[in-house]
């Protein structure tokens, strides 16, 4: 089992529980410190979920790809409610995203 960890150095990264190491290089993508991380299974694949200073991305673990949204806020906190939506915190307050096959889309 793998659990993901966000940075301040931008970063994503996954460990092994089991053995306590790192799983592969770390996921880039964000342009400022990672400061929310969810883990979660859709549509039959472990994802991870972060949140920075203006984005929410979604990675695919297996494959290690990324989609993403910029949201023009900081986002505090997140989780994935099933099955396919993330309540974010930001300062203006919680939205939806939806997940509709791949990208993301902001609903409020």
């Amino acid at each position: 089992m793998a659990v993901s960890v966000g940075g301040l150095d931008r970063t994503v990264r996954v460990w092994d529980l089991a053995t306590g190491s790192a799983i592969g290089e770390p996921l880039v993508g964000h342009d400022g410190g990672v400061q929310a991380v969810a883990v979660c299974e859709l549509e039959g694949r472990a994802v991870a979920v972060s949140g920075g200073e203006e984005t929410v991305r979604v990675w695919d673990l297996a494959h290690r790809r990324q989609h993403g949204i910029v949201l023009g806020s900081a986002i505090y906190s997140l989780a994935v409610l099933p099955p396919s939506v993330i309540a974010v915190g930001a300062p203006a307050g919680v939205m939806a995203l939806e997940l509709v096959g791949g990208p993301l889309r902001s609903s409020r």
